[in-house]
């Protein structure tokens, strides 16, 4: 949940924020924006929100995360693993602040990618 909305992963390739709408009927719901993800066919890969609410990072069966603005949908950052590995990366978490992103990936090995500081 993102306050009264849901941000849900299928294997469509896509992320989904959209609003549930009990007034309408018990199963209506509103799309409000997709999210493009490449390569996220398969059902066991875990996605994380930060804990200010605003971005989203989600993994792929090639080696690749995106991170997304949640309001604007814009894609924030495209991250990749070293160059010849390609492994699904099964799991994200951002850290607490936010200035951290750690993957777990499915041939066991785990990374951290440090936000750059900006000016």
């Amino acid at each position: 949940w993102i306050g009264d909305l849901i941000l849900s992963k299928s294997t469509a390739n896509e992320a989904v924020l959209w609003k549930p709408c009990p007034e309408r009927r018990k199963d209506a719901v509103t799309v409000l924006r997709r999210y493009a993800l490449p390569a996220t066919d398969i059902w066991f890969l875990r996605f994380d929100v930060d804990a200010q609410e605003e971005t989203f990072v989600c993994g792929n069966t090639k080696g690749r995360a995106y991170v997304y603005d949640i309001d604007s949908g814009r894609l924030v950052a495209e991250i990749k693993l070293l160059r010849r590995r390609k492994s699904p990366i099964r799991r994200l978490a951002f850290s607490k602040n936010g200035s951290s992103i750690v993957a777990a990936c499915s041939e066991a090995s785990v990374w951290r990618w440090d936000r750059a500081a900006t000016k």
